[in-house]
């Protein structure tokens, strides 16, 4: 095994935390995308811009959403907290 640095570690363990960032983006988009109908672009590109806490607040939050303005309204209320 090839001896790894201290800086390599750290870029491997982030590379790794934005792997897993963006499967957790992926998976709330699809959920969503079932409970709401077709996610609009900009709808899609908002979340992916949430930080990864957002994200895990609204992978939670997903299961009340049946319609893409409650889904809005999150959103929003979340931008306006940051």
């Amino acid at each position: 095994m090839p001896y790894v640095t201290s800086v390599e570690r750290f870029y491997i363990a982030r590379a790794e935390a934005q792997g897993e960032a963006r499967g957790l983006c992926a998976g709330v988009i699809k959920f969503l995308s079932r409970l709401c109908g077709t996610l609009p672009d900009e709808i899609q590109t908002r979340i992916r811009e949430l930080p990864r806490e957002a994200l895990e607040e609204l992978s939670g939050d997903a299961a009340d959403m049946h319609a893409i303005e409650s889904l809005e309204a999150w959103l929003q209320q979340h931008s306006s907290n940051a």
